[in-house]
This record gives C-alpha cells, sequence and structure tokens, in this order.
C-alpha cells in the first residue's frame, strides 16, 4: 500500500473487519510486507482503497479535528470516525480526492460561519455522511450575515492529472462501494435488493454502476457525488424559510424567502426594490446579491443588483445601482364587466409581478480553478459576484473551454441513504457539453421513495448546463428553488420514467442556448446539440425542423422545466426570460430512453416502455411562463428562425469559430456553438419518433390512446391547469404558445397575456380516419388580455406607438431587410421571429388548427387591431415580389398580408387583425363542424373572430394580384393560389348560445358565395372576414376506390394544397331575385387519405361533378398557382365505385346528393349500382361499410347525365343508432373520466382524493359537468355513419360532359330551411344584447334577407308527401300549423303586406292556390 503520510490515530484502533490487511500470514501479506519495507516505514496495516494520504479512523465516538492540509494529499474518513471543520476568518481547508465513509462534520462558531474546503472532488461512500447544520430549524451560518461555507471543487478535463474519484473505503474483495459484485455483473443487474433509508425500507431493482459519459469512472471529476448507503445533509440559513411548507400537504406554493414577487413597480431609474414579502422578514443582509426578472418580450431584461440596505420601514431594499428595465410590481384587478359572474371564475386577479430571488446562500458548491489555488470564479456578467473577476480570463473573446466551460458537477447515484441540499448555493455548475455532468443530480436513483432525496431553497446560477437533473429517479421534491442563467435546459427530467416527482415553486430564470451571443459570455456549447455540416462551408444554412426537436433542443429550444414524463407534480413553479426558441414547459412525448430503457419499470414509468407520451399528468397547476417564445409545448418538434451552423475550423471536443462571431453578419443571424462530442452519443438521446404527441392512457391499457385505436377506454384528459403568461408567445408560424397536440385535454384557469402569432392551439392528427373515436378536449374559464392594462413597458407592449414593435417608435425593434432575410432578430437577447411568414404574426389567442375542439366560459380583453398608415410602393413591384404598403424594417411592418381597413374607404389604411379567436393557416386539414364554443365574454376586442379570406374571385381561375386591391393593401403575389386551398375556406365555428356571433346555434363560417343562405349575415367583430350562418351543417366525403383498384395518377391519396385539385362541388339551392345566378362550387381537398371532403347543409342539394378530364383539372391548378409545380388530379373512372361518405349529420338530415354519370343512357340502372351503406366505427383508412339498402330510389335526367337521390336520415334511424339516448351513450367518455347516469353523460370520477376530481365533478350554472362537452356533435351515430356507395356505369368517361347551366337548381325551400328562418324571425335564435354583450352583435329580424329569397310562390315548390312539413295535414284535414311550410308561408305573407299592398291580389291568388293543394 501507499504510504499514509499523515495518520491520525491516539491509540490503536482495530479497523473493520472488511477492510483490515496484517502483513503476516500468507503469501499475499508478505509481498505486502516486502512493499511496505520498501516505503516509510509508518503504517502497521493498509487497505485495498486507492492511497489516502491523510487518514482517520474511529475513535469510539470521539470527534477529530481535521487538519487543514496543503491541497497535495487525499483525505479519507473511514467507518466509525467522526471528523469536523471548524469555521473561521481565513479558514481554507485544502485535499485533493476526499472520500468519506464516516461522518464529516462543518461547524459555524458564534463569530464566524466563513470556511473554505477545496477539493479535487469529494464522494461520501456507504455509512458515510456530510453534514453541514442540523436541520432546517437548526441550519449553517449565522444571521444577518454573508459568512458562507464554500466548497470549492476544482480540477480539468485531464484524467491523467485528475484522474475520477473512485468508492476507496467500500472496495474490497467481492464488494464493489459496498456492494456486492454479483449486483454489479450483467447476470445481477437488475436483482431485487432492500434499500434503507430514512423513511424506511423499500425493494427494488438494483443496477450495476457504469462510467459517465465521457469519464473512466463511476462519479467523474470535479465532483461532489454520494454513493451507495451515502447521506449528505446540507442546511443553510439564507434563503431560507423555517416554517415553510415541506409537502404538496402544506405548501403554499409560494417561494418562501428563497423568492417572491414585486409588491410594486420598479421602473427606469429607480434604485429601491419592495418585494412581497417584507425585506425584513426576508432577511437578506447586506451584501446580498438578488436578481429582478423580466417582464418584457426581452429575456436579457433580468437584472442583478447588491442590496446596499432597507427602506420604507424595512418593507423595501435598497440597492446598488439603478434599473434598466421596467419590472412590473402591480397585479391587474379585472372588473366585473370585464369577466362576468356566468363564467364562474373566482379569481379576477391577473398577476405578472417580477419575481425578485435571491442568489446568495450560506453554504456554497463552486466551481474552482485547475488547481486547489486557483480562485473561484466570478460570473462574467457580475464581476463582483464573489471575488473580484475583471480580469476572468473566461469573459474575454476566447475562452478555454476545459476551464470556462468544466465547472463542478454533483451525482448522486442509487441506493443513496439519505439526501437534503436546503440552503445551497451551487455557482458555475455543470461540465458545458458533457452529458451526465450536471450542478445537481440523480442519476438513475429509481425509486427514492425510502428516504428523503430533497433540493429545496437552494440557488443554482451561472450554470454551464442545466440547473436540476432529476434521470431515473422518482419521488424526488424540488421546492422553492432558484435556478439563474443555464445553458440548455433549467429543470430536467431526462429519460422518459422519472414519475412522482414535486417539482413546487421553483424559479427558472434566463434560459439560454449554446450560441454564440452575448448572454454565453463563456462561449459554452449545449449538450442536446447534435450537428450536421459540411466540411468546407461556412453558409450552411442550419434548419433544425428538419430534425427532431431533442437533437438540437439545447442549441435552439432551451427550456425552463423540460418533462419527459408529465405523472409529476408541477404546481407553482415561474419561469421567465427562456432565450431563443425555447420553452418554459416542455411535455417531451418520448419513450423511455437512455440506460433507463434497459431498466425495469411499473406504473406511468411503465407505460412510457409501451408507448412514447402517454403518461397523463398527476398535477400541472398554477405556473406561470414570462418571456418566452412558447408556453407550453408537447410536440416532438418546433420551427425556429435565425439560426445558421458555426463551421468547426479548430479540431478538438468544443469546435466553435470565434472569428465568425465577430464578423458583420452575426447580428443578423445567431450561429450555433458545435459539441463534437455531442454528436457521438446519438443513442443517448431522448427516444422521440416524429409525428408523436402527447397521448394520455390508463395504466393497464394493452394499446395507447391514439388514433385508430377501436375504443377511447385507454384514453386519459392530461389536464393544465392554472397557466398564467404574459410577454410569452411569439411562436413561428405552424405553432402557438400553448401547444397540445394528438391526445385528449383540459385546459383550465389560464391566464394569458401579450403574445405574438398564436396563443393555444389543441392540435389532433388530422381528419377523421386519424384521431382518436369521438375525440374532445376543451379550454375553459381562461382570460386572454391583448395586453395588460397600465404597463408603461414599450418591450412589453404589442399594441400603441411606443411599444416596440410598432415602426414608428424610433428606439423598436429593427428587423433586418426582407431581401435578405425572413426574421426579426435582437441577437443581445437571444430573440428571433419569423415575421415574414404569411398569414401569421397578429395575436389570436384561441387559435384553431385541426380538431375538434371546444372552449366555453372564457373571456377576451383588450386585444385592439394595430393600425400602420401604409403608402403604395413607388413601384408596382415591390422587394421579394410583395406589393403594397411599403412600411419599414419592422415586425408588423412586415406582416403579409396586411387586410386593408374597409371602415376607411376613402383612404388606404391597413390593419393588423389581432383577435380573440383565428386560425392557422393555410390548413392541409379538414375542418369538422365541432368546434363548439359557449360562453363568451368580449371587452374591448375589436375582432372576436378572424380569417384571411382571398379577396373576390380568386377562388376559381387566376389568383395573382395585379394592381392594389381593396382587400388588402400588403400581399405577395399569388400568394393565396400558391399557399392556400378550398381547405381554407371552411373555417367553421359552432357557436352554440350566441356569445360569439348573436345568434343561438350557429355557425361562424368564411365569407364566401359557397355557404351563403337566407339567414346569414356577416359576423359581428370579425373584420368582415367571417359569416355567421344559421343553419347546420355536416361533411361529405368522397372516398375513391382502393389504392390497388384504381389509377394513382388519377387520383392519388394526397389532396392538401393548391397543387390538387379535387373533385368540383356545386350547391345547388339559389337565392333567388337576382342574389345568385349560377350556382357557387367548391373543391372537395383532403389530406394524404386518399378522401375528398367539404362542409355542407344538412339540408341541402349538392351537384358533384364527376365528368371533369384531366385536362381541365390540370389547367385549374395551373391558373390559381401561377408557377410550375406538381399536378395532383381527382378523376373519376368508369365501373368504379366511390363513396359519399355523411359525417355530424343530424339524425333528421335529408340531403340530396346528384352526380354525373354520362346523357342519353335510358338503360342507365343496368350500368349504375347504388348502395346505401353503414360506416363502421372506428374509423381507419380504408373505411369498412356494411350494406343496408341495395338500389335505393334515385332520378336520371338523360339530357343532363346527371342522378339524384334523396337521403333521409331518419329512414334508417334504427340500423344507425341515431336516438339521442344511443348518441349519448357512444359519446360519453373517456370512460375514465365520463359515465351515462340516467339520461346525461356525468363525470365518473368518484375518489376525491383523485388530483381530477373537482375539475371533472365541478357543476356549471345550468347544472352540467366537464363530461357534458363529450356528448356534443357525435361525428358519427352510435352504430356509424350513414354513406352512399355508387359504382359508375361501364360507359361513363370523365369527358367535360356536364354542363352545370343544364341542371336546374332549386331555390332555398322553406320546407327543408323555413324553419330556422322562422325561428330567427320570431326572435327564438336572436341573443339579447346584454348576452351578446355589444350593439354590433345584436340583431333584428329586417336585418337579414328577406323572405322573398325563398321560393315565394307555394305552387313552386316541389311536392315530396313524404318530406314532412312540406305537404303535412293534420288528422283533420287541416294544414298542420306547427309544419315548416306553413309557419312560413304565414311569415312571407306578414312580411309582404307589411311591405307593400300592391302584391295583395297575388296574395290572395297564392292562398287560393294553397288551399287548393292542401284539399
Amino acid at each position: 500500500a501507499a504510504p499514509c503520510e499523515v495518520r491520525k490515530q491516539t491509540k490503536p484502533q482495530t479497523a473493520p473487519k472488511t477492510m483490515k490487511r496484517n502483513c503476516v500470514g500468507s503469501l499475499a501479506r508478505a509481498v505486502a510486507f516486502v512493499l511496505l519495507l520498501l516505503g516509510p516505514l509508518c503504517c502497521f496495516e493498509w487497505t485495498t482503497a486507492a492511497p489516502c494520504e491523510v487518514n482517520y479512523q474511529s475513535m469510539n465516538g470521539k470527534t477529530q479535528q481535521l487538519a487543514l492540509g496543503d491541497g497535495s494529499k487525499s483525505l479519507c474518513i473511514e467507518p466509525g470516525a467522526v471528523v469536523k471543520a471548524t469555521a473561521g476568518p481565513g479558514v481554507v481547508y485544502r485535499y485533493r480526492h476526499v472520500n468519506v465513509a464516516g461522518t464529516l462534520l462543518f461547524e459555524a462558531t458564534e463569530s464566524s460561519a466563513n470556511l473554505e474546503f477545496r477539493a479535487e472532488s469529494i464522494l461520501v461512500e456507504k455509512e458515510g455522511l456530510i453534514r453541514a447544520g442540523e436541520s432546517v430549524s437548526k441550519p449553517y451560518g449565522l444571521k444577518d450575515s454573508l459568512d458562507k461555507l464554500h466548497f470549492v471543487i476544482y480540477g480539468d478535463p485531464d484524467q491523467v492529472a485528475h484522474p475520477p474519484i473512485s468508492c476507496y473505503l467500500t472496495t474490497f474483495s467481492d464488494h464493489t462501494c459496498g456492494i456486492h459484485n454479483s449486483f454489479f455483473t450483467a447476470a445481477g443487474n437488475g436483482t431485487i435488493m432492500e434499500l434503507h433509508g430514512s423513511k424506511g425500507t423499500i425493494s427494488d431493482h438494483f443496477y450495476g454502476y457504469h462510467n459517465l459519459d465521457f469519464d473512466k469512472g463511476y462519479f467523474g471529476t470535479k465532483t461532489f457525488a454520494v454513493s451507495f448507503g451515502g447521506s449528505l445533509e446540507l442546511y443553510g440559513r439564507l434563503g431560507v424559510q423555517t416554517n415553510a411548507g415541506t409537502t404538496l400537504d402544506d405548501a403554499e406554493y409560494a417561494g418562501g424567502h428563497s423568492w417572491t414577487r414585486l409588491a410594486r413597480s420598479m421602473k427606469p431609474n429607480e434604485s429601491v426594490v419592495c418585494p412581497e414579502v417584507s425585506a425584513k422578514e426576508l432577511g437578506w443582509p447586506q451584501g446580498s446579491h438578488i436578481i429582478v426578472t423580466t417582464t418584457d418580450f426581452l429575456s436579457n431584461h433580468t437584472e442583478q443588483f447588491v442590496v446596499t440596505g432597507f427602506a420604507e420601514e424595512s418593507t423595501c431594499f435598497t440597492v446598488d445601482r439603478a434599473a434598466s428595465f421596467h419590472h412590473l410590481g402591480e397585479v391587474t384587478e379585472l372588473s366585473e364587466e370585464q369577466v362576468p359572474e356566468s363564467l364562474e371564475i373566482e379569481n379576477r386577479a391577473v398577476d405578472y409581478r417580477a419575481a425578485v430571488a435571491l442568489l446568495d446562500r450560506s453554504i456554497v458548491i463552486a466551481a474552482g480553478g485547475r488547481t486547489v489555488n486557483d480562485p473561484i470564479q466570478a460570473p462574467c456578467d457580475s464581476p463582483t459576484r464573489i471575488t473580484d473577476g475583471s480580469d476572468n480570463p473566461c469573459c474575454k473573446a476566447s475562452p478555454d473551454p476545459d476551464v470556462c466551460s468544466f465547472g463542478v458537477h454533483t451525482v448522486a447515484r442509487q441506493g443513496f441513504k439519505k439526501y437534503v441540499l436546503s440552503g445551497v448555493e451551487v455557482v458555475h455548475g455543470g461540465q458545458g457539453g458533457r452529458l451526465g455532468h450536471y450542478p445537481l443530480h440523480f442519476h438513475l436513483a429509481r425509486d427514492t421513495s425510502y428516504t428523503d432525496a430533497i433540493i429545496r431553497d437552494c440557488s443554482i446560477h451561472h450554470s454551464m448546463t442545466r440547473f436540476i437533473t432529476v434521470h431515473g429517479t422518482q419521488h424526488v421534491q424540488l421546492y422553492r428553488n432558484v435556478g439563474f442563467g443555464s445553458i440548455g435546459h433549467g429543470y430536467f427530467l431526462e429519460d422518459g420514467v422519472e414519475t412522482h416527482n414535486d417539482l413546487v415553486s421553483n424559479l427558472a430564470v434566463n434560459i439560454r442556448g449554446g450560441v454564440f451571443y452575448a448572454m454565453n459570455e463563456r462561449r459554452t456549447p449545449g449538450i442536446l446539440a447534435q450537428t450536421v455540416y459540411h466540411s468546407t462551408s461556412v453558409e450552411n444554412v442550419y434548419t433544425p425542423w428538419n430534425s427532431l426537436t431533442t437533437y438540437s433542443s439545447d442549441i435552439l429550444f432551451p427550456t425552463a422545466f423540460w418533462l419527459t414524463n408529465a405523472y409529476n407534480n408541477v404546481i407553482g413553479n415561474y419561469a421567465a426570460g427562456i432565450s431563443f426558441c425555447g420553452s418554459c414547459y416542455w411535455v417531451v412525448p418520448v419513450s423511455a430512453s437512455g440506460p433507463s430503457a434497459r431498466q425495469e419499470w411499473t406504473g406511468y414509468a411503465g407505460i412510457q416502455k409501451q408507448f412514447a407520451g402517454s403518461a397523463p399528468t398527476l398535477r400541472f397547476q398554477q405556473n406561470t411562463c414570462i418571456s418566452s417564445k412558447h408556453i407550453l409545448q408537447s410536440s416532438p418538434r418546433s420551427e425556429c428562425a435565425g439560426f445558421r451552423q458555426s463551421h468547426p475550423r479548430t479540431e478538438g471536443a468544443f469546435a466553435f469559430d470565434v472569428a465568425q462571431d465577430t464578423t458583420a453578419s452575426s447580428t443578423a443571424v445567431f450561429y450555433s456553438i458545435i459539441n463534437e462530442r455531442a454528436n457521438l452519443v446519438g443513442t443517448t438521446y431522448p427516444a422521440l419518433e416524429n409525428g408523436a404527441g402527447w397521448r394520455a392512457t390508463a395504466l393497464g391499457s394493452t394499446t395507447q390512446c391514439a388514433p385508430a385505436i377501436k375504443d377511447r377506454s385507454p384514453c386519459l384528459l392530461g389536464r393544465i391547469s392554472g397557466l398564467y403568461s404574459m410577454c410569452a408567445g411569439f411562436t413561428e408560424t405552424n405553432f402557438a404558445a400553448l401547444w397540445l397536440r394528438d391526445g385528449m385535454f383540459l385546459v383550465e384557469d389560464v391566464r394569458m397575456a401579450n403574445i405574438l402569432n398564436a396563443g393555444i392551439t389543441i392540435v389532433t392528427a388530422g381528419d377523421y380516419t386519424s384521431v382518436i373515436p369521438e375525440y374532445w378536449s376543451l379550454t375553459r374559464q381562461s382570460i386572454f388580455i391583448g395586453e395588460v392594462a397600465n404597463n408603461s413597458n414599450p418591450f412589453a407592449r404589442v399594441f400603441g406607438k411606443d411599444s416596440w414593435f410598432n415602426y414608428e417608435n424610433p428606439d423598436g425593434l429593427n428587423c433586418l431587410p426582407y431581401q435578405a432575410y425572413a426574421h426579426c432578430l435582437a441577437h443581445e437577447a437571444g430573440w428571433s421571429f419569423n415575421q415574414n411568414s404569411n398569414f401569421a404574426g397578429f395575436q389570436r389567442f384561441y387559435n384553431i388548427y385541426d380538431g375538434p375542439t371546444a372552449q366555453e366560459r372564457n373571456a377576451y380583453i383588450d386585444i385592439i387591431t394595430a393600425e400602420p398608415t401604409c403608402a403604395p410602393f413607388p413601384t408596382d413591384l415591390a422587394p421579394s415580389g410583395a406589393r403594397g404598403c411599403n412600411l419599414p424594417a419592422s415586425l408588423f411592418g412586415q406582416m403579409n398580408p396586411i387586410p386593408r381597413n374597409l371602415s376607411l374607404p376613402d383612404e388606404r389604411v391597413g390593419f393588423i387583425p389581432h383577435a380573440a379567436i383565428g386560425w392557422k393557416q393555410p390548413n392541409g386539414f379538414l375542418y369538422p363542424p365541432a368546434f363548439h364554443s359557449e360562453q363568451l365574454a368580449f371587452s374591448n376586442v375589436t375582432v372576436r373572430h378572424w380569417i384571411f379570406n382571398p379577396p373576390p374571385g380568386l377562388w376559381v381561375g387566376n389568383s395573382t394580384f395585379t394592381t392594389y386591391d381593396d382587400t388588402y393593401v400588403r400581399f405577395t403575389p399569388n400568394m393565396f393560389g400558391i399557399d392556400m386551398s378550398d381547405l381554407d375556406r371552411q373555417t367553421i365555428v359552432n357557436d352554440l348560445d350566441g356569445s360569439l356571433t348573436g345568434i343561438l346555434d350557429s355557425v361562424a363560417i368564411n365569407r364566401g358565395e359557397y355557404f351563403q343562405s337566407p339567414i346569414t349575415i356577416e359576423e359581428c367583430h370579425s373584420g368582415g372576414s367571417i359569416d355567421t350562418n344559421a343553419y347546420p351543417v355536416m361533411v361529405l366525403a368522397i372516398w375513391p376506390p382502393p389504392a390497388a383498384q384504381r389509377d394513382l395518377d388519377l387520383w392519388p391519396e394526397e389532396c392538401s394544397n393548391s397543387e390538387c385539385a379535387g373533385p368540383s362541388l356545386r350547391r345547388m339551392n339559389l337565392l333567388q331575385d337576382g342574389i345568385e345566378t349560377e350556382p357557387p362550387s367548391i373543391r372537395m381537398m383532403g389530406s394524404a387519405t386518399s378522401q375528398r371532403s367539404t362542409l355542407v347543409l344538412v339540408n341541402g342539394t349538392y351537384l358533384l361533378d364527376t365528368s371533369e378530364s384531366r385536362a381541365t383539372q390540370e389547367s385549374f391548378v395551373q391558373s390559381v398557382r401561377q408557377q410550375p409545380g406538381n399536378f395532383r388530379p381527382s378523376v373519376f373512372q368508369k365501373a368504379k365505385e366511390y363513396t359519399a361518405l355523411f359525417l355530424y349529420a343530424t339524425a333528421d338530415a335529408r340531403p340530396t346528393f346528384q352526380f354525373y354519370v354520362g346523357k342519353n343512357h335510358p338503360q342507365i340502372s343496368t350500368g349504375l349500382t347504388l348502395t346505401v351503406r353503414r360506416a363502421l366505427l372506428p374509423f381507419a383508412a380504408p373505411i369498412q361499410y356494411e350494406d343496408i339498402q341495395q338500389n335505393p330510389a334515385y332520378t336520371y335526367d338523360l339530357s343532363t347525365g346527371v342522378v339524384s337521390i334523396q337521403l333521409n336520415f331518419s329512414d334508417y334511424r334504427d340500423v344507425l343508432g341515431s336516438d339521442a339516448l344511443a348518441v349519448k351513450k357512444h359519446k360519453c367518455g373517456p370512460p375514465a373520466w365520463c359515465e351515462i347516469r340516467g339520461h346525461e353523460c356525468r363525470c365518473a370520477i368518484k375518489d376525491k382524493n383523485d388530483p381530477n376530481y373537482a375539475s371533472c365533478s365541478r357543476i356549471d350554472g345550468q347544472g352540467r359537468d366537464v363530461c357534458h362537452f363529450s356528448t356534443l356533435h357525435p361525428e358519427c351515430f352510435s352504430n356509424g355513419c350513414l354513406a352512399l356507395s355508387f359504382k359508375l356505369p361501364s360507359t361513363f368517361a370523365a369527358d367535360d360532359g356536364l354542363v352545370v347551366s343544364d341542371v336546374k337548381p332549386t331555390c332555398f325551400s322553406p320546407c327543408s330551411f323555413g324553419e330556422r328562418y322562422v325561428e330567427l324571425h320570431e326572435g327564438d335564435l336572436l341573443v339579447p344584447q346584454k348576452v351578446s354583450g355589444s350593439a354590433e352583435c345584436f340583431y333584428k329580424p329586417e336585418q337579414f334577407l328577406p323572405p322573398e329569397v325563398f321560393c315565394k310562390n307555394p305552387l313552386l315548390l316541389q311536392v315530396d308527401d313524404d318530406i314532412p312539413g312540406r305537404q303535412t295535414r293534420q288528422e283533420s284535414g287541416e294544414p298542420d300549423p306547427e309544419s315548416a311550410c306553413v309557419r312560413f308561408y304565414e311569415l312571407q305573407v306578414h312580411h309582404s303586406s307589411a311591405t307593400t299592398l300592391a302584391v295583395s291580389p297575388l296574395l290572395v291568388l297564392s292562398l287560393l292556390c294553397y288551399a287548393l293543394i292542401i284539399l
């Protein structure tokens, strides 16, 4: 054995049996004896552990004083030994490796708590304990003092000069780290063993330790580690509230004395900070370092201060300098007018106040330099933080990554006995770019419910990577911690198996990416930062959206709370200042990843080994997000503008190009820092599948809650409750601030303010073939604010001339030249936005993509359109082909398109259509008529609902602009033809109670001829973009033969954009009196499932043009697109069977379906086959059917070649199961949440301790709970949907034979449509003004088209005795006074007689004719 140069022992002691080796008695002992003689003869016994030059043994419980050391020797504290280190002015202990299997105590004196303990690495082994302070109530440190215990960990990546620390004292013969070697072998991995801790004993699988990545040992270098059976207890005084909650039951979800919020705003040039908890109670002493977080769009507006004293009777702090930015400190109290009582929102207060946090703690774990005596480095952004950093080489232009990014890391491995950090500060933690080396890290510790696994009231700041990582570990408690300045993600759940952890009231600030920019002074790379680059190119454009988010997440998507498993308590946290395209919270839909994928797991850890992203939320509530591109994300990918990739000009592990960072163009784009280590560990990236979503699935399910499952029994609702955000949400075009994908969700109590682009979007997988059966999701009782009132911070404002985004503000955001770039960028803040993407950028809080989703009892407040004054370009063609307003390089100035303010006809004034409700455009998916909306409130909202429509006439034919248009003041040529298709003409919202549109049970739908009807009117507060229609609508889909039975060149699968010509469908019910002269049409389109679909009126008559040739369709596409591209037709073929499928129909629907089969075929019945079918559930392409009726009645017109068939859905009621209760039973679900009780769908959760019980069972003012929404507007009836299959005859040819003008249209018959019209004119559908909320949404019957738009004379009605209401009779033979025809006729007579007497003879004649018909 190596010599023991210092041996503390007052009398001979007996070493532990397993450790002791005598120097005589066997050959091995003889050899050892010879070796011993060759060295200094100071040791009479030795151990098999590595050398410990300073060695403390047990002295039967007596405490020994630790020698100071000089840093040249390693220290071992053997089992049973008790050693203490005592604080004092200038006291510094210096060692190399420190191994503790006994007890090492740190004690302060009455006069001093200053102590430095310097070590290359520290390891607590089995039965070892390091403790400072006795408990939370008896902490280390002096009251009102900044005296500190510093653990200074030094070293560098050279593992020859600085080898990793190992278990010395508990490694012997057949044991490793105190564990029998059988557990470390491959055969023994996963063996069940007992684990003992402070809470008791459990049995769990044990897995042998493996080397950390890039290390040659289990714990690494420059580390503070805890091994099997070891305990670490550090209790500091500063920042700890001794009576703060320690469990979910008694926690107040506040920051305690670690952090709080402002009590009033701190404005620029002010040097007083007034926290919500008084300065005296917080007890932060003079000289403390604090932060005040940003409350605007820029992450670098968080400011650091030093406390200099107290003010205002010790309620406030004075600080060392004046503030540079505005920090909001007032709660916004909303009035009853803004949030009516009918919404049943309990708390009208909106709290976006800045957080105030203490960085100092009484116990510090800090990164030292390369050697034992190197000073603690000061953070670059605060030179006086710990020591004078004015000459800090890590803050220079070319920092050494092996020093400046190589910080201290800690690790707690499986089987530790106890781990409690309370009031501990970690500075410069983590080792940049190195997987598994984090400031605070639970590493594969698995189930820790047997002990305390606690980090609370700690401060982790200026981190090299992450704040706290929970990796393969469960039941960890993270309470009231402060994280400030990480590279990459902040609080990090790593492998997707981390469940039952408490993340409560933690603060995460300045989450930065591994990018060249001012906030990454040390040029630290990210870990999840895999890149692909060309070896000679500097200008490769980095397109992260072409790969999964996780591969570049530490570069582009740094996230405050990265949650790979949702089944945790995430409560009361606060995230602020997230750089680049990151998020405050990201539920990453992974499957079990990394080493955890090779281990056994149960519960919601185990289910993610089966199905990615399947864990539901345990609790996600009362969390805050300020200043972040995303608020909450659940997608496997996102987008990010403004990035290019650095060129690896240098060799080595960290390749970054400093020269490129100083080029003139460096402020125009961001350059990533290449981390070549990231490319070497691809298998350790989270297991994430493209297209996967967050799909909460019940335990024990054999299938995932996902599209195409047979039923919803595996499904759960992912619940998001209480998410408060401001200046968070400036996402790229296709995403939203709060983005939930694929699963079923309940979102409630959201407070969202000051966003750009989209607010909340709940996304499914597309159309009815690719969503969960009978899918529904709901957003309720939330408040959306366009701009928080009384906020004078220009960097937080969205509206107004002083807004940072307004081009009229000389100090505002200066976007890059339109010709060169497609983004706005604030380089110093890590802020970017893609302002040149079409149809995006403007506010829309409830953003609809695909669905169906619902909303209820939401309040929209202070959403105001921006109105820039536009001047035409001096020439017709503007930069990059843009036409219209020549606005300066500002965010809204380059939004495209900018609509014209039509309320000012004499001025060419545009407006930015910030709106309460809007749409993702363009969209290639079906919009189902099931976006339910009710009990909405609007206060000071200019535009409630907005959609971009092409100018008139551009849906068909040439879609380019050649001159300035009356509809838009800024646009790009052909933008509608290229980007949009007829799918974008079908945006629809179902207004159940009229609170959106002013008309009960109506639909808000695109303006345009195709959806016009006698009771269509411009939707109030829609900027003229949307109509309200009181008629119900449904979906008509055309399915071709299976792929193997058709020519794919004539009918390919994909038809979701303008490259495809879908079949033309015409509405054959016309408005009379010259309002319409020909049937309006639409192209039936669809996503990549082969179907073509569109919305139709439930009782309408529609003509499908099956005759269009390929040439005609190609000509149409080229006229629309005006540029070369792929072409995809939808051409019908002879002798092939097609199916018309009806979805979202009412039980009494009576549509008339017409299609062309060829002219002059008197024997058409021998070649044409019609079959009424039931489409079987659940849907999946190809859809399965069951025949109901062969050859139903139809008519065939020889001259036009058109077949007509009317389908009366009530005839098939029994086979479809369309009675109300049967449909409700079919729709009610998912079973874990909802069940039928009596005739209603009710909450099925009975356990009041279930976290979802209150949300599920809460009764609203109408006596309903949340499950009511699951039964609205069924996609199908309980037994399926009605379908009509038609096999075209062998004589058929797609030869453009249909002449639409030869087909006689019908009028809107009052017998089919008049019921709703009469209800409207009788006032039954019109919402009173006090309910609709504004005069603009209060209608009178005379505002709608008069009755003359219907067939004016009963003699013109098509007589069909089988259709109720047209020619109905009571048993007495008198007309039925309740029939649609009679009621409409009476209305028509009343209207005519009230308007003119000249028609009275005609009315008399009409009455006589009507009486004759009845007789």
